[in-house]
């Protein structure tokens, strides 16, 4: 299409269109990618067990409990909604 383009008496046109999908193509690629990771990320969180779950929290819970507990009211002030 470039060669098309630049035969023509007045190419610009013809570039910017060739720009613009170029432009198209590129968002459309990004787009792809993203689906590619939610994809795989949705398969690995679908392999995690119960049991991974609750070993996971259960950690957490015992470290929550060795914080000072004036700390912990400064956790959610943290993670504005």
């Amino acid at each position: 299409m470039m060669e098309m383009a630049a035969g023509l008496e007045l190419p610009a046109p013809a570039l910017r269109k060739v720009t613009k999908i170029e432009r198209e193509r590129i968002e459309i690629e990004q787009r792809i990618v993203g689906w590619e990771l939610e994809d795989e990320a949705s398969r690995t969180f679908s392999k995690v067990t119960e049991a991974q779950v609750r070993k996971c929290l259960r950690g957490m819970a015992e470290d929550m409990q060795t914080y000072p507990r004036g700390e912990m009211r400064d956790v959610p002030d943290q993670h504005p909604q």
